[in-house]
């Protein structure tokens, strides 16, 4: 099962500055949606409030059509940053996330999906960023998650290891059939990933949809980099 997040009227102010404004979508069960925007435009307080972290001051926010508190139960959420314990080995990281009802076949079988089963007994310092993030994606989806929130995940990454974690996860999602939120600056990343795509630019909120976005090969397509101008001239305010 995955989730589904209803948001309706949201308007959300820091300060005197009015941050988020009459924003209103569905964010679908079973879809991998992009956030995409500056630095700035709102797109993490967006994920905050979705991921509970912050309170909507005006409109509602429903989860699988209820309202909500805090983070919730059944979501799972990788930073920018990392959450990696270091004093704790891959596995053990890993462990963390597993909920009393996963069964060990099951853990072993997402060790496998992402390609770390010689990295078990490794601690995060001793890992490359890809690698970390390849086990912050297994400690999340150790948890069985209806809602996988990712904030800026691939950003720190260099360019190949990114593309390699892009690919990752879209096979990932077409595998474990969850929701994914994720928040990102990169056009492309968007493009590659978004069966749904949130674009915001100060006030501005438009939406889109990839036609690439189930298709593991569509960087081999010059049809792709098209929409990622049409993209970025819809972000200029031009189409």
């Amino acid at each position: 099962m995955s989730a589904e997040i209803t948001i309706s009227n949201l308007n959300f102010r820091y300060q005197e500055d009015l941050i988020i404004k009459n924003f209103s979508h569905i964010f679908l069960p079973n879809t991998y949606t992009m956030i995409v925007g500056p630095s700035g435009c709102g797109k993490t307080t967006l994920l905050k409030l979705i991921g509970g972290f912050l309170k909507s001051q005006e409109g509602t926010i429903l989860y699988n059509g209820s309202s909500y508190e805090g983070f919730p139960n059944d979501a799972s959420l990788i930073l920018q940053e990392g959450t990696l314990l270091p004093w704790l080995s891959v596995q053990q990281n890993i462990a963390l996330g597993v909920k009393l009802t996963h069964s060990q076949h099951d853990l072993q079988d997402i060790i496998h999906d992402l390609g770390i089963e010689s990295l078990l007994d490794s601690y995060p310092r001793q890992l490359s960023g890809g690698q970390r993030q390849r086990v912050e994606i297994a400690r999340a989806l150790a948890t069985n998650p209806q809602l996988l929130i990712l904030d800026e995940a691939t950003s720190a990454l260099d360019m190949i290891t990114k593309e390699q974690i892009q690919e990752l996860l879209k096979s990932l999602k077409q595998k474990y059939q969850m929701s994914i939120i994720q928040v990102t600056h990169d056009i492309e990343e968007a493009a590659f990933l978004g069966e749904s795509i949130v674009m915001m630019q100060n006030e501005t909120v438009s939406f889109h949809q990839s036609p690439f976005a189930k298709d593991i090969n569509a960087r081999q397509h010059p049809e792709f980099y098209d929409y990622c101008f049409q993209l970025r001239q819809a972000f200029k305010g031009g189409r």
